[in-house]
């Protein structure tokens, strides 16, 4: 599971055929991962690798008449053939592809995330709402980011922080790249209103059940729904805290104003 979770890091998400998912993956892991739905099936492929795990000789498929057991060959190119022909199942050449939105999903029900999440417009780079979710006393905004390398993202947490938004940020998976800011100033276990969970960290599949792992001993805390300012305004009339529907009404009306700009997205609007 940690692999999957590493190679969903950025915006490729893993697909192939099984052979290939197995031999990057695990072949128990890949069985998991499509009995949890996180891979889903797609067209049949038209190439198949070598399967001596190489990536320099793609075969092509051919049909095999007369052979009900295997319907299709894979054959070398070229036209010395060095290697032997690799007969195969109709289900040897279905292609899986990743479901982000599967995975949305598990991870609503895994956090208790309600609303609608939002895999089309991103928060900042690589970053997607998926709703609102109890966490350390706090209802918070959940988001779910697909990369926390640079300065961008952890500025952007910041400014959160500093506006006193409670956020729970769910990435992937940590990475050598991955600033020592994020553990510093956003770490779950810290009483910080902006956290980041690590998904590598959480989740393991138990056959094709995807399980989130609790620490020993280690309680939720319950959440009180306190209410809590969603921003800092910063107007003429002054710096004030505003809740969300006063925010969502000042970004709907963002043409009216002579400046504005919004930090808590990358956009920023006015005449």
């Amino acid at each position: 599971m940690d692999r999957f979770l590493h190679a969903l890091q950025g915006g490729q998400l893993p697909a192939g055929i099984r052979s290939v998912l197995d031999l990057r993956f695990d072949e128990e892991a890949v069985a998991g991962l499509i009995g949890a739905g996180l891979l889903t099936r797609g067209a049949q492929a038209s190439r198949y690798p070598c399967p001596r795990g190489g990536s320099g000789c793609p075969r092509e498929i051919v049909e095999n008449p007369g052979d009900d057991a295997f319907l299709f060959v894979a054959i070398p190119p070229g036209a010395e053939v060095c290697c032997p022909s690799v007969r195969l199942t109709a289900e040897d050449l279905v292609t899986w592809q990743t479901s982000r939105r599967a995975l949305v999903t598990k991870l609503s029900e895994l956090y208790a995330v309600r609303g609608p999440s939002n895999l089309r417009d991103e928060v900042f780079p690589c970053a997607h709402r998926l709703g609102r979710a109890p966490w350390r006393g706090l209802d918070r905004e959940v988001l779910l980011c697909t990369d926390l390398n640079g300065a961008a993202p952890i500025t952007f947490l910041l400014a959160r922080q500093a506006s006193q938004q409670p956020t729970i940020v769910l990435a992937h998976a940590r990475t050598r790249y991955t600033p020592p800011d994020v553990e510093a100033h956003f770490a779950p276990t810290s009483t910080g209103l902006v956290s980041v969970v690590f998904l590598d960290d959480e989740l393991r599949l138990d056959g094709d059940r995807l399980l989130r792992a609790q620490p020993m001993g280690a309680a939720e805390p319950v959440a009180t729904y306190r209410a809590s300012a969603y921003c800092l305004l910063v107007d003429a009339d002054g710096a004030r805290r505003i809740d969300e529907a006063a925010y969502r009404e000042l970004v709907a009306g963002a043409e009216d104003h002579d400046l504005f700009l919004d930090l808590l997205s990358t956009v920023a609007g006015g005449r």
